[in-house]
């Protein structure tokens, strides 16, 4: 027994490896980091609804543009049918909607547009105004 004994009494006058640091420093240092991520995704989200927002009223003003051109229309008619998209957009219109309308309008003026067109030019003005939006310096978004 005095055998173990003297194991035991060694061991325990060992150093038993790293000083573990105080675990409630750490706790508050990892509590901290938590504001600043949700912070962060925060604004992530609210970067993310304005370009959304933005690209839609670019896509708005680029579709109504297209379908001005296709009515014929002078360069300040179809700037005012444009906004007149862009109102509907902001009014709360979906794209259904908003397709209808142009479809209409189209047809009013005897210009045929089949819906898969109307969806097709719908889309590629979406894809220019993602472009327009995304490569623009910001400040130039404030001026349109």
């Amino acid at each position: 027994m005095s055998g173990l004994r003297r194991r035991l009494n060694s061991q325990a006058s060992m150093p038993r490896g790293p000083r573990v640091p105080d675990p409630v420093g750490q706790e508050e240092e990892k509590m901290s980091i938590f504001p600043d991520r949700e912070a962060a995704f925060e604004q992530k989200f609210v970067h993310d609804e304005e370009v959304a927002f933005l690209v839609r009223m670019a896509r708005e003003r680029r579709f109504g543009l297209w379908a001005a051109g296709r009515m014929g229309q002078d360069e300040e008619a179809a700037a005012a049918y444009a906004r007149s998209l862009v109102k509907g957009a902001l009014d709360g219109k979906t794209d259904a909607e908003l397709l209808a309308e142009v479809q209409r309008d189209l047809a009013a003026r005897g210009v045929s547009a089949s819906p898969t067109e109307l969806q097709q030019a719908m889309l590629q003005a979406e894809t220019g105004a993602r472009t327009q939006v995304m490569g623009a310096d910001p400040s130039a978004l404030d001026r349109r």
